[in-house]
């Protein structure tokens, strides 16, 4: 994992505009922006349309499409209102950043299916507080956010994008940056957390069980999503620590347990496992897609 080594020479003179070009199209989805409309449209086919209008945040996984689109874009398809900024918060999976999280000193992202503008005023913000910095290493090659962009743009029009790597956090510095992060949103803002759950198989060097591993894998994943629907960040950190569950969101997940209260209230939209999907799981990823229905409230709205 490359090693971050400080903030002097990563930011630039700001342009006019500046556009970082995903680097997923091709390998991750569909290069043809026709196509990639194509799947999308496909993995909407039959599902539910009766919009949700108190939706304020989603966890979603962040495979190739063939593998977890479909999961995804079902915790997305309810929400189709107008949400004007969309913060996307992935971790970083190619470079240490200990208690920093990463915001691109760009103007907008571009997929096939167009260029979304940043909100140039929230990301500034950001970098103003401790622990926000521009690393755009961080987010050159790193999927973790770029692999939701198309989902959105397909669902979603007019938005701005706060697009957030996040380092190695601790629990303490995750609850600083969701306060943080709470006391900027407003009710037309929606918070996508990009996290796949256990990698398991030797390839990731994560082996717990060996029988039943199907069943297994899903009493490990679903016991953390337990302490998620419980709202309740320090024990889904226990959690992930003691059982050693490679859940590669799990910073971002804690950041967003620590913005929610009790009037928030999860709902689990899809669980499956690539295992399940190849049907082979000498090495398996699984994902999960949730929601959140609810609204923000700000320091001292009660």
């Amino acid at each position: 994992m490359y090693q971050y080594r400080g903030k002097e020479s990563t930011t630039a003179p700001r342009a006019r505009k500046s556009v970082l070009r995903s680097t997923l199209a091709g390998h991750w989805y569909p290069a043809d922006a026709a196509l990639l409309k194509e799947q999308l449209d496909g993995f909407l086919a039959g599902l539910d349309s009766e919009p949700l209008h108190d939706v304020i945040a989603v966890i979603l996984p962040h495979a190739g499409y063939e593998y977890s689109g479909s999961t995804a874009i079902k915790a997305l398809a309810r929400s189709r209102r107008q949400y004007h900024r969309i913060v996307v918060i992935g971790p970083s999976h190619r470079m240490s950043m200990p208690e920093i999280c990463s915001l691109p000193d760009v103007s907008h992202y571009e997929t096939p299916l167009g260029e979304v503008a940043l909100d140039r005023t929230f990301v500034d913000t950001l970098v103003a507080q401790p622990g926000f910095e521009h690393i755009l290493p961080a987010h050159q090659g790193e999927h973790s956010v770029q692999i939701e962009l198309p989902l959105l743009q397909h669902l979603f029009a007019d938005f701005r994008l706060v697009p957030i790597v996040a380092g190695q956090l601790s629990l303490a510095t995750s609850q600083r940056v969701a306060a943080i992060l709470k006391g900027l949103l407003d009710q037309d803002t929606l918070m996508v957390v990009s996290s796949d759950f256990t990698h398991y198989g030797p390839r990731f060097e994560y082996v717990p069980f060996s029988d039943d591993i199907a069943s297994n894998l899903r009493t490990l994943d679903l016991g953390a999503y337990a302490h998620i629907e419980a709202l309740d960040a320090p024990a889904f950190v226990r959690y992930q620590e003691e059982t050693g569950a490679t859940i590669c969101g799990r910073v971002p997940i804690a950041i967003l347990l620590s913005m929610l209260d009790q009037t928030h209230r999860w709902h689990l939209v899809e669980y499956t496992t690539s295992g399940r999907l190849t049907g082979d799981y000498r090495n398996s990823v699984s994902y999960l897609s949730a929601r959140v229905r609810g609204h923000w409230t700000t320091p001292g709205q009660g």
